[in-house]
């Protein structure tokens, strides 16, 4: 049946938002598909969104009585599907009355936090999409992966063939991420100082910012490698970017090291080999996803120096179209609207 109307309840939808920008590409994507008649948005917080879709329409919760304008709008409207985005606090209030309504609610939810709001939810679902196996913390028959997807604007940020092959020149290497442990800054930090006794004049820049207080104690040891290190003129802590910049900041690098520890497939590998930016990461999940930008190796001198190397070598244009191909966002939104329409 065509011309459906969906309701898509996340947190927020604001293109200049770091953790959530990126949204704003999925909204456009999903309200383009003929299948799809209107969208209507749930969400606390709304910025300026120049490119919303003329089939989009945005409601914001009040911040005062923010449950009650919910459960007003949950009985007075009806949808042909609901798609929840990494928000299962709302399932498990309303998840009751979409079930007894008929219609279809789908999560998704990429975490490794099994919080008692996502239990219930999950008692109220159709199904659960996530990005990968591992990234959904608790065991269930409804949930499915089906794998990541890269705005094409990674891709167009860097579309030349890289010639950058001088075996002398200064790298510029990033990092993404919330400074925390499970980001390995300080390992990272170690493995760029054995870099910078190969190449004297590169820098290091890390993107993302400190989110809770563990974070922020964190930090402090950090900053404290960085003076015992000798790196304070070559890296600089940028903290979180606005999603629209972030293409350019990976094409204009010359490699990211991804030291995560979280375990699951992160998106800004993907992201970053799109945008024609070398990879060395230390996450297994990496490995089975694009093999190439894995390293399985100690973090040692080798390591080093197969992160110059990688560096040096730059990512080929096959292996771009490759990933952007695998990893397309129109692919993850068709399957999205598949199992939110009931064809799995």
């Amino acid at each position: 049946m065509p011309n459906r109307r969906l309701l898509i309840v996340t947190q927020a939808v604001d293109p200049k938002d770091s953790a959530l920008g990126f949204f704003c590409e999925w909204i456009q994507t999903i309200a383009s598909d003929p299948r799809v008649q209107t969208v209507e948005i749930w969400c606390l917080r709304e910025g300026e969104w120049s490119e919303k879709p003329a089939n989009v329409v945005v409601r914001v919760f009040p911040a005062k009585g923010r449950v009650w304008s919910f459960l007003g709008r949950l009985v007075t409207n009806r949808f042909d599907a609901v798609f929840v985005h990494m928000s299962p606090i709302w399932v498990a209030l309303g998840g009751w009355w979409w079930r007894l309504t008929g219609q279809r609610v789908v999560l998704w939810y990429t975490h490794g936090s099994a919080s008692r709001e996502l239990r219930i939810a999950l008692a109220f679902v159709n199904e659960v999409l996530t990005a990968t196996p591992d990234a959904f913390p608790i065991r269930s028959a409804k949930v499915r992966a089906i794998g990541h997807g890269v705005s094409p604007r990674f891709f167009a940020a860097r579309c030349d063939e890289q010639d950058d092959s001088s075996d002398s020149r200064d790298l510029d290497i990033i990092s993404v991420g919330r400074i925390s442990p499970r980001k390995r800054v300080r390992e990272t930090l170690a493995l760029f100082s054995e870099i910078l006794k190969r190449r004297p004049g590169s820098h290091f820049a890390w993107i993302g910012e400190t989110l809770t207080d563990a974070d922020k104690e964190y930090a402090v040891q950090v900053a404290q490698d960085v003076e015992r290190l000798n790196l304070a003129d070559r890296v600089r802590f940028m903290g979180a970017l606005p999603f629209a910049d972030m293409s350019s900041a990976y094409a204009s690098a010359d490699l990211l090291l991804h030291l995560s520890a979280t375990g699951s497939l992160d998106k800004v590998v993907l992201e970053a080999l799109a945008a024609g930016c070398p990879v060395l990461s230390t996450n297994p999940a990496t490995s089975e996803a694009v093999l190439s930008a894995y390293w399985g190796g100690p973090l040692d001198t080798t390591a080093a120096d197969e992160a110059v190397e990688r560096a040096d070598r730059g990512v080929p244009m096959a292996q771009r179209l490759d990933v952007t191909r695998r990893f397309s966002l129109a692919t993850l939104v068709t399957r999205i609207l598949d199992t939110c329409f009931n064809r799995p």
